[in-house]
């Protein structure tokens, strides 16, 4: 069976993620943004606000979708964590819309050029801190951070009011493309299941036919879109060691692994770490929405 025409992304890695760094770094970061990021009063700005609705109705999506699949084996504890704390999420969006007004937003200092251009200097400066610290938030770093910044170039009091809110909102701009990964696999385990289970009934038939089980499996991984690394994860769940039958499909699978220098066992080594790190920066990210909440 040749293999070419199979789509491989095995990567499914999360864009966002980014080197976390211990304080003394975090200080070095602050002032190197301090003298990167130029700003003009009177810029055009991006629409944060717009971008934080549409945040919140993906959430909301994404919420709706997890709940339907409450009882499915395919929850991981990234799902489970987002589903148990989302009245958390809608608190830090209520919160938003409330200490955020068109007419301040708008008196906010706006980046010039570059990968934050058009947005609030602040808001970079907490968007920054959230990526470099996954997401857990410490008042003394934050504070130590802040402050490194405002030795190369203070900020306005506005800005130092607004560095809450900004948090929250980076918070949720972090939240909210982890929560579709979830999603996301969630449909790829869930069409990886169904492969299975139709290759597994047809294995059990009397007239089972190894080759026409590999022919299966191959028109299954071309229609998948991509061969990412949940659905073929999930396939390897569900076929390792399974009738004798299936076991011709199953090595071709692993053939073709091989071709794109991985193995089974690699797979699912990368995918069960993939899930531990989604776990927890998504724990990281409810605990400083707490945090944020109880800080004056």
């Amino acid at each position: 069976m040749n293999s070419n025409n199979i789509p491989i992304d095995f990567l499914d890695n999360d864009p966002f993620a980014k080197e976390v760094l211990g304080i003394d770094r975090l200080e070095i970061l602050a002032q190197d943004l301090a003298k990167s990021l130029k700003t003009l009063q009177s810029l055009e700005s991006r629409n944060l606000l717009a971008e934080i609705k549409t945040s919140s109705e993906q959430l909301l999506k994404g919420y709706l979708h997890l709940t339907q699949d409450i009882r499915s084996q395919n929850l991981t504890p990234a799902s489970e964590w987002f589903l148990d704390n989302f009245h958390i999420i809608e608190e830090q969006l209520r919160n938003i819309k409330r200490d955020l007004p068109k007419g301040f937003y708008k008196e906010l200092p706006k980046i010039s050029d570059g990968e934050y251009k058009g947005y609030p200097r602040v808001y970079a400066l907490a968007f920054e801190y959230v990526l470099r610290t996954d997401a857990k938030i410490n008042l003394n770093s934050l504070i130590k951070f802040v402050n490194s910044y405002q030795l190369e170039t203070p900020l306005s009091i506005g800005e130092l009011w607004a560095v809450a809110i900004t948090i929250r909102i980076s918070l949720i701009q972090r939240i909210e493309p982890l929560a579709q990964r979830i999603i996301l696999a969630s449909h790829k385990r869930d069409e990886a299941d169904k492969l299975a289970d139709y290759l597994l009934k047809k294995a059990t038939q009397e007239n089972s036919n190894p080759e026409e089980l590999i022919h299966i499996l191959a028109d299954g991984l071309t229609k998948a879109q991509k061969f990412s690394r949940p659905y073929i994860v999930q396939l390897i769940q569900r076929l390792r060691e399974q009738d004798p039958s299936i076991a011709k499909a199953f090595d071709w699978l692993e053939d073709l692994l091989h071709e794109n220098n991985s193995s089974t066992n690699e797979l699912v080594q990368l995918e069960h770490y993939r899930q531990a790190t989604a776990q927890v920066t998504i724990g990281n990210i409810i605990s400083s929405m707490r945090l944020i909440s109880e800080i004056d």
